[in-house]
C-alpha cells in the first residue's frame, strides 16, 4: 500500500473529529501542519547539513507522534466524522492551497455518531441516511473535489460496534466520498 502522499514538501494537516470547533462557521483549524521534510539519509553532504536535516526529520515525526498517541488515549463519545469532512472541505486552511492536490488520510473505525446523525442509532446505510436527513442537508453537498482519500480502519474489538463495520459501512462512506466528488484510494 503506497501512502505516496506522505512525498517530501507535501503539507500534512492533522485534524480531530471531536474537536470543539468541528461546527465553527470557518472551518475546522488543524491540530498541527508541517511538511514532510527531505530525508536525512540521502542528504548531499557537500551542500546539505545532514545534522539539522535529520533534526528536523525527527521533529516532524515527533509532533505527529505525539499528538496520535494522545488521541489513542482519549475516551471514545462522539465521532462527528460527517460534521469534521465538511469542516476540513470549509476550513481555510484546505481552501488556501485550492491548487495543490489534497489527500485525505483517515484513521478512524468509520462509526459517525453525533446529534446530527449516528450509524448506532439510524442504521448504517446510505438510504437510511438520505431517509433521516433533509435532501437539502450540507452533508449532501460538501465539496471534495479530486481530493484523493484513504482509509486506516480502526476495527473495534466491543460486539456493538463491531457489528456496525460491515460492507454495508464501507459502502457508506464511499457513496458519500463519491458524491462529495473525492477520488477512494485503497482502504487499509
Amino acid at each position: 500500500v503506497t501512502l505516496d502522499f506522505f512525498a517530501e514538501g507535501n503539507l500534512i494537516q492533522l485534524y480531530v473529529t471531536d474537536n470543539h470547533d468541528v461546527n465553527s462557521v470557518d472551518g475546522l483549524k488543524p491540530e498541527v501542519e508541517m511538511c514532510v521534510p527531505a530525508d536525512f539519509k540521502n542528504a548531499n553532504k557537500l551542500i546539505e547539513n545532514p545534522g539539522m536535516m535529520e533534526a528536523t526529520y525527527q521533529e516532524f515525526l515527533n509532533k505527529f507522534s505525539s499528538i496520535l498517541r494522545d488521541l489513542l488515549k482519549t475516551q471514545e463519545g462522539i465521532t462527528p466524522l460527517l460534521e469534521t469532512f465538511v469542516g476540513v472541505a470549509n476550513s481555510k486552511s484546505f481552501q488556501m492551497h485550492d491548487t495543490k492536490q489534497h489527500n485525505m488520510f483517515i484513521i478512524s473505525d468509520m462509526l459517525q455518531h453525533s446529534d446530527d446523525y449516528s450509524h448506532y442509532n439510524q442504521g448504517v446505510s446510505w438510504e437510511s441516511f438520505k431517509n433521516n436527513m433533509p435532501s437539502s442537508s450540507v452533508y449532501f453537498r460538501t465539496r471534495l473535489n479530486n481530493v484523493r482519500y484513504q482509509v486506516f480502519q480502526a476495527i473495534r474489538d466491543n460486539p456493538k460496534d463491531s457489528a456496525l463495520q460491515t460492507r454495508e459501512l464501507t459502502a457508506f462512506w464511499s457513496k458519500f466520498f463519491n458524491e462529495a466528488g473525492a477520488v477512494p484510494q485503497h482502504w487499509i
